[in-house]
Protein backbone atom coordinates (compact mmCIF):
# COMPACT_ATOMS: atom_id res chain seq x y z
CA UNK A 1 0.00 0.00 0.00
CA UNK A 2 1.10 3.56 -0.73
CA UNK A 3 0.00 6.11 1.86
CA UNK A 4 -0.03 9.90 1.50
CA UNK A 5 -0.71 11.97 4.58
CA UNK A 6 -1.28 15.72 4.36
CA UNK A 7 1.18 16.10 1.49
CA UNK A 8 2.01 19.69 0.59
CA UNK A 9 4.07 21.05 -2.29
CA UNK A 10 4.46 24.55 -3.59
CA UNK A 11 6.59 26.35 -6.13
CA UNK A 12 7.46 29.87 -5.02
CA UNK A 13 4.09 31.04 -3.65
CA UNK A 14 1.91 28.73 -5.74
CA UNK A 15 0.48 25.83 -3.69
CA UNK A 16 0.23 22.83 -6.00
CA UNK A 17 -0.57 20.12 -3.46
CA UNK A 18 -2.52 21.22 -0.38
CA UNK A 19 -2.83 18.68 2.43
CA UNK A 20 -3.41 15.73 0.12
CA UNK A 21 -4.15 12.43 1.87
CA UNK A 22 -4.87 9.13 0.10
CA UNK A 23 -4.24 5.39 0.16
CA UNK A 24 -3.39 3.35 -2.93
CA UNK A 25 -3.54 -0.46 -2.76
CA UNK A 26 -1.83 -3.23 -4.73
CA UNK A 27 -4.10 -4.85 -7.28
CA UNK A 28 -5.83 -1.54 -8.02
CA UNK A 29 -5.60 1.11 -10.71
CA UNK A 30 -6.14 4.79 -9.92
CA UNK A 31 -6.76 7.57 -12.40
CA UNK A 32 -5.69 11.07 -11.44
CA UNK A 33 -7.90 13.66 -13.10
CA UNK A 34 -7.44 17.41 -13.17
CA UNK A 35 -6.89 20.42 -15.34
CA UNK A 36 -3.53 21.15 -16.94
CA UNK A 37 -1.24 22.48 -14.25
CA UNK A 38 -3.35 21.02 -11.42
CA UNK A 39 -0.38 19.08 -9.99
CA UNK A 40 -0.85 15.55 -11.31
CA UNK A 41 2.72 15.22 -12.64
CA UNK A 42 4.06 16.98 -9.55
CA UNK A 43 2.27 14.46 -7.34
CA UNK A 44 3.76 11.53 -9.26
CA UNK A 45 7.24 13.07 -9.04
CA UNK A 46 6.82 13.58 -5.29
CA UNK A 47 5.72 9.97 -4.80
CA UNK A 48 8.70 8.76 -6.87
CA UNK A 49 11.07 10.94 -4.83
CA UNK A 50 12.06 13.17 -7.75
CA UNK A 51 10.52 16.21 -6.03
CA UNK A 52 10.73 16.93 -2.33
CA UNK A 53 7.49 17.58 -0.54
CA UNK A 54 7.22 20.63 1.70
CA UNK A 55 5.19 18.90 4.40
CA UNK A 56 3.37 15.66 5.16
CA UNK A 57 4.48 12.08 4.61
CA UNK A 58 4.63 9.56 1.79
CA UNK A 59 5.25 5.98 2.79
CA UNK A 60 5.07 2.53 1.27
CA UNK A 61 3.73 -0.37 3.30
CA UNK A 62 4.51 -3.65 1.59
CA UNK A 63 4.86 -7.12 3.12
CA UNK A 64 8.34 -7.56 1.65
CA UNK A 65 9.48 -4.03 1.09
CA UNK A 66 11.92 -4.00 -1.76
CA UNK A 67 14.34 -1.18 -2.14
CA UNK A 68 12.79 1.46 -4.36
CA UNK A 69 9.40 -0.26 -4.91
CA UNK A 70 8.17 2.60 -7.12
CA UNK A 71 8.85 3.35 -10.78
CA UNK A 72 7.80 6.50 -12.62
CA UNK A 73 7.20 6.56 -16.36
CA UNK A 74 7.83 10.17 -17.28
CA UNK A 75 5.54 12.18 -19.51
CA UNK A 76 8.50 13.01 -21.77
CA UNK A 77 11.51 10.73 -22.32
CA UNK A 78 14.64 12.69 -23.17
CA UNK A 79 17.44 10.55 -21.71
CA UNK A 80 20.20 8.65 -23.52
CA UNK A 81 19.77 10.72 -26.70
CA UNK A 82 22.84 9.23 -28.43
CA UNK A 83 21.94 5.60 -27.77
CA UNK A 84 19.69 3.43 -29.91
CA UNK A 85 16.43 2.18 -28.47
CA UNK A 86 17.71 -1.40 -28.25
CA UNK A 87 20.89 -0.19 -26.49
CA UNK A 88 18.82 1.55 -23.82
CA UNK A 89 16.74 -1.61 -23.33
CA UNK A 90 19.91 -3.74 -23.09
CA UNK A 91 21.40 -1.29 -20.56
CA UNK A 92 18.31 -1.38 -18.34
CA UNK A 93 18.08 -5.18 -18.65
CA UNK A 94 21.67 -5.54 -17.42
CA UNK A 95 21.27 -3.04 -14.56
CA UNK A 96 18.02 -4.44 -13.16
CA UNK A 97 18.46 -7.47 -10.92
CA UNK A 98 15.04 -9.02 -11.52
CA UNK A 99 13.39 -7.77 -14.69
CA UNK A 100 9.80 -8.47 -15.53
CA UNK A 101 8.89 -10.48 -18.61
CA UNK A 102 7.26 -7.81 -20.75
CA UNK A 103 7.55 -9.45 -24.18
CA UNK A 104 3.84 -8.81 -24.70
CA UNK A 105 4.34 -5.09 -24.12
CA UNK A 106 7.31 -5.08 -26.52
CA UNK A 107 4.97 -6.46 -29.19
CA UNK A 108 2.06 -4.16 -28.31
CA UNK A 109 4.25 -1.09 -28.57
CA UNK A 110 5.86 -2.41 -31.78
CA UNK A 111 9.35 -1.61 -30.47
CA UNK A 112 11.02 -3.98 -32.93
CA UNK A 113 10.19 -1.58 -35.78
CA UNK A 114 12.29 1.23 -34.28
CA UNK A 115 14.83 -0.58 -32.09
CA UNK A 116 17.77 0.72 -34.16
CA UNK A 117 16.61 4.35 -33.93
CA UNK A 118 18.66 6.83 -31.93
CA UNK A 119 16.62 8.27 -29.07
CA UNK A 120 17.25 11.79 -30.35
CA UNK A 121 15.68 10.79 -33.70
CA UNK A 122 12.73 8.88 -32.22
CA UNK A 123 9.23 10.28 -32.54
CA UNK A 124 7.18 11.26 -29.50
CA UNK A 125 5.19 8.04 -29.76
CA UNK A 126 8.35 5.94 -29.99
CA UNK A 127 9.83 7.65 -26.94
CA UNK A 128 6.56 7.13 -25.06
CA UNK A 129 6.58 3.45 -26.03
CA UNK A 130 10.16 3.04 -24.80
CA UNK A 131 9.46 4.79 -21.48
CA UNK A 132 6.41 2.56 -20.89
CA UNK A 133 8.39 -0.55 -21.72
CA UNK A 134 11.22 0.41 -19.36
CA UNK A 135 8.80 1.21 -16.54
CA UNK A 136 7.32 -2.30 -16.63
CA UNK A 137 10.68 -3.97 -17.30
CA UNK A 138 11.82 -2.66 -13.91
CA UNK A 139 9.30 -4.97 -12.20
CA UNK A 140 8.17 -2.69 -9.37
CA UNK A 141 4.93 -3.20 -7.42
CA UNK A 142 3.92 0.47 -7.69
CA UNK A 143 3.93 1.95 -11.19
CA UNK A 144 3.32 5.65 -11.79
CA UNK A 145 2.32 6.45 -15.36
CA UNK A 146 2.36 10.08 -16.49
CA UNK A 147 0.04 10.31 -19.50
CA UNK A 148 0.81 6.81 -20.78
CA UNK A 149 -1.66 6.99 -23.67
CA UNK A 150 -0.41 10.30 -25.07
CA UNK A 151 1.40 10.08 -28.41
CA UNK A 152 0.23 6.50 -29.03
CA UNK A 153 -2.04 5.53 -31.91
CA UNK A 154 -5.54 4.18 -31.21
CA UNK A 155 -4.60 0.51 -31.75
CA UNK A 156 -1.69 0.76 -29.30
CA UNK A 157 -3.89 2.60 -26.77
CA UNK A 158 -6.45 -0.24 -26.82
CA UNK A 159 -3.79 -2.93 -26.52
CA UNK A 160 -2.00 -1.02 -23.76
CA UNK A 161 -5.27 -0.73 -21.86
CA UNK A 162 -5.61 -4.53 -21.90
CA UNK A 163 -1.99 -4.96 -20.79
CA UNK A 164 -2.52 -2.53 -17.88
CA UNK A 165 -5.65 -4.41 -16.79
CA UNK A 166 -3.59 -7.62 -16.73
CA UNK A 167 -0.84 -5.96 -14.68
CA UNK A 168 -3.37 -4.91 -12.06
CA UNK A 169 -5.40 -8.12 -11.94
CA UNK A 170 -2.79 -10.84 -12.43
CA UNK A 171 0.44 -9.18 -11.33
CA UNK A 172 -1.20 -7.26 -8.45
CA UNK A 173 0.49 -3.99 -9.39
CA UNK A 174 -0.69 -0.67 -8.06
CA UNK A 175 -1.03 1.73 -10.99
CA UNK A 176 -1.44 5.48 -10.71
CA UNK A 177 -2.27 7.04 -14.06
Amino acid sequence: MLVLEKVEKSYQNCHVLKGLSAEFHLGQCYLLLGDNGAGKSTLLKCIAGDEKIDDGTIRVELPKTATNPIVLQYQFFESYSFLKVQEVIRLFSQLIKKTSNVDELYEILDIATFKYTLIKNASGGQRKALSLYLAFLMNKPIVLLDEPFADLDLKKKNQLFGFLQNQVQQEQKCLLI
